[in-house]
Formats: structure tokens, sequence, C-alpha cells
């Protein structure tokens, strides 16, 4: 169910395509609300496949969920946030009127928040010059950030056990938000407190706080190999072929390091 607000409406019955303006608003049964100057809506026998967002596009969703308590295994109170995403343009793609893809171009930007069985885990807030979004059953399952890609995560101190910021920036970002996973391709860079780690690839499991990193990704023979090196505040930087790093506890090992 899809509800949708505007000042005009038109529709092009021969194409199918319906164009909201002044001050069009779409709202799903996620209360995901799109927006922007104008909205475009393609159908295939009456069926939404497309959406189309020229200009200063949006899309914001509310979630809740709870926060850890300091001293006890239990959560109790209740957070609400509201998921947020902006850019030049949208083009939404859709799979038997479910949303499946979700593209952003231009100056896009995305703040999202992290839960694990409704536990608050942190936010990720991040930006780049394209961010492609992948669905499943409504639920955003996969995020890419294409060129420029970077952003801060601010982890839940409680939940994680990770007390500090996390920046990071690298030519091209996966987020696995299922597996709980993220790969940072092409010049990647992670700075946590003081310490800070530059590779061709690096790869982070969120659920175990681990962290690898690599000249570069095996199945990518055209991104420029760069050896895994790491600079710590009062110490000489360290060097080798491949690097592990625990961002809870703040300690690695490397491989034929330097």
């Amino acid at each position: 169910l899809r509800i949708a607000t505007c000042g005009k409406a038109q529709y092009n019955r021969e194409k199918e395509v319906t164009k909201l303006s002044l001050d069009p608003k779409i709202k799903d049964n996620s209360n995901r609300v799109l927006s922007g100057d104008e909205i475009f809506l393609t159908y295939n026998n009456e069926q939404l496949i497309e959406l189309y967002i020229p200009s200063n596009g949006s899309a914001t969703t509310p979630i809740k969920g709870y926060k850890k308590n300091d001293n006890e295994s239990s959560y109790s109170d209740t957070l609400y946030f509201v998921d947020s995403i902006i850019g030049s343009k949208f083009i939404g793609f859709f799979d038997n009127g479910a949303i499946d893809s979700l593209r952003i171009h231009g100056m896009a930007q995305t703040l999202y928040h992290i839960f694990d069985d409704s536990v608050y885990q942190g936010k990720n807030d991040a930006s780049g010059d394209t961010i492609i979004m992948n669905f499943s059953n409504n639920t955003l399952e996969r995020l890419n950030i294409i060129d420029g890609a970077e952003g801060i995560y601010t982890p839940d101190s409680i939940a994680t056990n990770i007390k500090s910021l996390i920046s990071y920036s690298a030519d091209h970002i996966k987020y696995f938000l299922k597996d709980k996973e993220s790969d940072f391709l092409g010049n990647a860079n992670i700075e946590q407190d003081k310490t800070i780690l530059n590779s061709g690839f690096i790869k982070i499991d969120w659920q175990s706080n681990m962290l690898q990193a690599l000249p570069f990704f095996e199945n990518d023979t055209t991104q420029k190999s760069i050896s895994p090196i790491i600079k710590e505040e009062g110490r000489d930087p360290m060097t080798g072929d491949e690097m592990f790093y625990n961002l809870k506890t703040k300690k690695g090992k490397i491989k034929k390091g330097k």
C-alpha cells in the first residue's frame, strides 16, 4: 500500500506514467517517505515498476529499537530514530510491486541506524557520488557507495564494547547488512582514535569486530595494489602482506611484516 500526496498530478495513459509535482510525497506501509521536486511513476499493466525523482530527492524511514542497559544483559529504554537518504537524483526499481533497489546519484548521503535483535548497535553516516541500495522483503539488505566513499560509524559503547568513533574512506564501499560485514575497496582508509590503517582492500566483520587488510581484493585484478600499513601515535609505521586488527581490543597481527 502506498499513499501519494501532491499539489498536482498528471497521468499519461499511453505511456503509463504519472507525474507528481508541487510538494510530492509517497508513503508506503513501512512509513518510508519519498519526496523531491517532482516524482515520476512508471507502471506496467497498472503495477508500479519504476520511480524517478530528477532533483532534490529524499527518503526517510522511522525506526525504533531498544537500548542495552549499562549493567544488565537485558534492554530497557525504547529508542526512536529516522533513517535518511538524500541526493540529487533517485531511481527506484520495483519487483511485483515491492521495492527492489534504489539508486541515488549526485552528492548522495545516507544515515542509517544498526540493530541486532532490536538492540541498538550504533549509527552509520556515509556519503559518496553514487549510492545503490538493494532490498529484500522491503528491508535494506545491501548498500554500495561508489566513488569518493567516506563515512563515520558511531557505535553504541555498551552494546558493542567499541568505545570510539570509526571514520573510513575508500573508492568503493560495500555494506552487507544481513551478514554484518563491510568491504572497503581501493585506497581504503580506517581511522580509530589515533590509529590509522591504509590498504588496497579492507574487510570488517562487525559481529566479531575483526578487520582484515590485504593489498587488493583477490577477485579484482584491475585494482591498484596497496600493502597494508598501520600508523599508531608514538610508534613507527608497520606494514606487511596481510593484517588482522580487532576494533574492540585494538590489537592485531601482521603477516610478513616489516
